[in-house]
């Protein structure tokens, strides 16, 4: 890839110009704003803190709420040819007893697409085709943010610095970005008291991609269809997700988490080597980490959050930075996406001036959050209640009986896949599906040239 080393070797290659929109993060949610900000003319630059793209993460879900954004931004033949379709949701005991059987064929018919499954590499590779290489600034920590009312400057850890208009926090569940602008409204009594607690730590994941396997080893590369946790790609590799939620009673202690926190990914994959895995005979999960490289296993904090402050002056969060969801329900990258784009619908609109006022930058990140702060708190108890549904409690025995009721499932799912945004100053996508999608007001902004701005209908972004 084009995008394997750091584009700085002095400041002096830093951008020299100021632009509109910095973006903190070349994640999936800060490259998806700059696809948008390339598509809508706005200028803008990506600074992120690894100094290279490393090929990590396992395989993960995109739904029908977020394929009609694709598909306005071209990117869906890349991803089809990338990527499965996933109809089924299994989940399994010890024993391989299947506990969890949830069905996605309907999926198709309320949203006008069947959820696929692609690995994270293959999606950011292929959202970083869409940026041009100048744009993105590589090994750039954000570690504090200066704000005026006509400017906001962003300093990194190496001790430079960068002008523009507006920031995106786009740097994830630790963000720079939203522990500086914290820091101010704290120091001002401004921050909320929820705002001050911790991010939940309540697990460990460990995930990887084999390297290309024989069939008759690992039967389950040919299916032409995917399934959670275990599922092939389209280079005949099988990605694998293992998630152990800790004992409620231990998560207070603070060498408890340390420990977690602290062991070497290599020491977990012994612990869980025997676990047996379907899709062949006495399989277990030491047989798929035999076939992984080390280079391509991870193990990430399973962490969960949901913050109440979203913008503040310039400033605004997007992605994990706002809400952080529990890697059990799979579902925070595709609300990442759904930030950006009513994000870049709200920024759009604002009036094409060299300087953008801060009273109109205020009130398109209040119709930002507006429009987003529901359903992404949706989201967050959704993956937190997926989480519940492996537990080995009797509740949780429950709640997986409940799950398994198709007209449960389906109201639950419903919820989620009414809610596909699109950008405004893009040629919409026409709705496939039988559920009607969710009223979207950045829709109905409008660009303009004057001292305010405003929507085409006043009311339709509430004020949050």
């Amino acid at each position: 890839m084009p995008f394997s080393k750091n584009l700085l070797d002095n400041d002096d290659d830093m951008p020299r110009d100021p632009v509109k929109v910095i973006i903190a993060g070349a994640g999936l949610g800060g490259i998806c704003l700059g696809i948008l900000l390339e598509k809508a003319q706005i200028p803008y630059c990506i600074f992120e803190q690894a100094d290279r793209v490393m090929r990590l993460g396992s395989a993960m879900g995109i739904t029908g709420n977020v394929f009609p954004l694709f598909e306005q931004l071209g990117l869906m033949p890349d991803i089809m040819a990338r990527s499965k379709e996933v109809d089924t949701l299994e989940g399994y005991n010890e024993k391989m007893k299947v506990i969890l059987p949830m069905k996605y064929t309907f999926a198709e018919k309320l949203s006008g697409y069947l959820p696929r499954l692609i690995t994270h590499p293959d999606l950011h590779e292929i959202l970083l085709s869409r940026i041009p290489i100048h744009k993105i600034v590589w090994g750039k920590r954000v570690v504090n943010v200066e704000q005026t009312p006509d400017s906001v400057r962003v300093h990194f850890t190496d001790g430079s610095s960068f002008p523009g208009q507006v920031l995106v926090g786009a740097d994830g569940t630790h963000s720079g970005v939203r522990t500086s602008i914290y820091k101010t409204l704290a120091d001002k009594n401004e921050l909320p008291r929820v705002d001050k607690e911790p991010v939940i730590f309540n697990g460990v994941c460990l995930v990887g991609e084999t390297k290309p396997l024989n069939a008759a080893q690992f039967p389950r590369i040919n299916d032409p269809r995917a399934n959670w946790a275990i599922t092939s790609t389209w280079r005949n590799t099988l990605c694998w997700v293992l998630i152990e939620f800790f004992d409620k009673s231990k998560l207070q202690e603070a060498e408890y988490i340390k420990r977690w926190k602290s062991t070497p990914a290599g020491e977990m994959c012994e612990a869980v080597k025997d676990f047996p895995i379907p899709g062949g005979t006495n399989l277990t999960l030491g047989d798929l980490m035999a076939e992984t490289s080390r280079n391509l296993l991870s193990k990430v904090m399973n962490e969960e959050r949901f913050f109440q402050t979203w913008h503040s002056g310039r400033t605004v969060l997007l992605g994990d930075a706002a809400h952080k969801m529990s890697l059990a329900g799979g579902l925070g990258a595709v609300n990442a996406f759904q930030d950006a784009v009513v994000l870049a619908n709200y920024l759009h609109s604002l009036p094409s001036t060299d300087t953008w006022k801060q009273n109109d930058v205020t009130q398109a990140f209040k119709g930002y959050k507006a429009e987003r702060y529901s359903s992404a708190k949706h989201a967050c108890e959704m993956s937190h209640g997926m989480g519940h549904l492996t537990g080995k409690t009797w509740s949780a025995e429950v709640t997986r009986t409940f799950a398994s009721f198709t007209w449960l499932w389906k109201l639950a799912l419903r919820k989620i896949f009414a809610n596909r945004p699109q950008a405004a100053f893009l040629p919409l996508i026409e709705n496939t599906g039988t559920l009607k999608p969710l009223p979207q007001p950045s829709l109905s902004l409008t660009r303009i040239d004057a001292d305010r701005w405003s929507t085409t209908s006043g009311k339709d972004a509430a004020v949050v």
